[in-house]
């Protein structure tokens, strides 16, 4: 890790735009926000979180893209992606404060803005507003989590990948098959084919990043087979 030159003002401002969107958090949160986070510049390949660590900051991502991995018999199967616009954090361990199997790796040149855990903590304890934005926050990432669990779950590898397509289209372009793949547990030559088969057959749609002032997209339940 190395201390970056971005903006972190322009940064900050961006990251407490989103904020607001779910719930005005006033000037002295940007204050607070402006004085406390810190800044991260990490290439391609790094890895931000170790499995086995203990993580203690959570991050806006300014730009770029995260993974979170597994390990399993030496090899890092994927749980998640988050882009620019998104909140990251191996979850479990930042809010139990306590060593997690799961690590993070950049996938995209990253610049980051870090909160530690005890200035969140004091962001909670001093301002109401923050807590209901971070409240709308988490309930938007239940809602992400939610339809990952939907796509591990079909049966299809072609169903998997549609609904890959339908919920996380905007990072279709910018992320390695073999990454797509582990997250939807198929194989990357499946899963080539099944780009090429929709390369043939029409074109990819454009999709843009899930908003966090929005809902959402949600599956009919009947859906998803027993």
């Amino acid at each position: 890790m190395r201390k970056s030159a971005f903006n972190r003002e322009a940064a900050v401002a961006k990251m407490c735009a989103l904020l607001n969107e779910l719930h005005p958090i006033g000037p002295r949160v940007q204050g607070f926000m402006q004085r406390n986070t810190f800044d991260l510049t990490l290439a391609a390949g790094q890895i931000l979180h170790h499995p086995g660590q203990q993580c203690n900051n959570v991050y806006f991502i300014h730009a770029g893209i995260l993974r979170g991995y597994i390990l399993n018999k030496n090899r890092k199967l994927t749980t998640w992606f988050n882009a620019e616009g998104e909140f990251s954090a191996p979850i479990s361990s930042f809010t139990s404060q306590k060593p997690t199997i799961e690590g993070v790796e950049v996938l995209e040149d990253c610049l980051l803005l870090g909160l530690a855990q005890e200035d969140l903590e004091e962001l909670f304890e001093r301002f109401p507003s923050f807590n209901i934005a971070i409240r709308k926050l988490l309930m938007h990432y239940y809602g992400l989590s939610e339809e990952r669990s939907w796509i591990v779950r079909m049966q299809s590898a072609e169903d998997k990948y549609q609904l890959f397509i339908q919920h996380y289209g905007h990072l279709y372009n910018r992320i390695a098959v073999k990454h797509i793949a582990s997250l939807l547990g198929i194989a990357p030559e499946t899963l080539s084919r099944l780009r090429n088969k929709a390369r043939l057959s029409s074109a990819l749609p454009v999709k843009s990043p899930h908003s966090l002032n929005t809902p959402s997209c949600k599956l009919n339940p009947s859906e998803i087979p027993e």
